[in-house]
């Protein structure tokens, strides 16, 4: 199970890894978020991205050639999945593609999300930044 672990972990961290986002106050409770430590509050009204070690990064230093690199890291997913049918029993493939697309439909929802509010919500409102949120939205979108 461990193995199916570690391949499952390789996937979707492919997912998560440059995943740009930004939290408004606009829609934080903030009677309940206050209740988180106070390192939870500087996350608000940012650019936050996560990086190549699954770091969050709250500089605005993510270029669009990461994020069209990131297309291709998203499309050698869908090849390591064929493999991984040849290899594991079709209980093990099942439950790591059923669980592969849970995470890919999340993070497309998210990134449609931050993408349609662009304008209401972003801390930063630059031709850039949209740029980067719909690169990354077109790549979800399309995987």
């Amino acid at each position: 199970m461990s193995d199916l672990n570690s391949k499952y972990d390789k996937l979707t961290n492919e997912i998560y890894r440059n995943f740009i986002f930004y939290i408004p106050t606009s829609i934080i409770n903030m009677e309940e978020f206050g209740k988180l430590p106070n390192e939870s509050i500087s996350v608000l009204d940012r650019i936050i991205y996560i990086d190549e070690e699954l770091n969050f990064i709250y500089e605005n230093s993510l270029e669009l050639p990461t994020l069209l690199i990131k297309s291709g890291k998203l499309r050698a997913n869908c090849f390591k999945l064929l493999e991984y049918k040849e290899l594991l029993s079709e209980s093990g493939f099942n439950y790591l593609s059923e669980n592969y697309v849970k995470q890919l439909e999340t993070y497309t929802f998210f990134s449609n999300q931050l993408s349609l509010y662009f304008e209401k919500n972003s801390p930063i409102k630059d031709a850039n930044t949209l740029a980067l949120f719909n690169c990354q939205n077109l790549n979800f979108n399309t995987h």
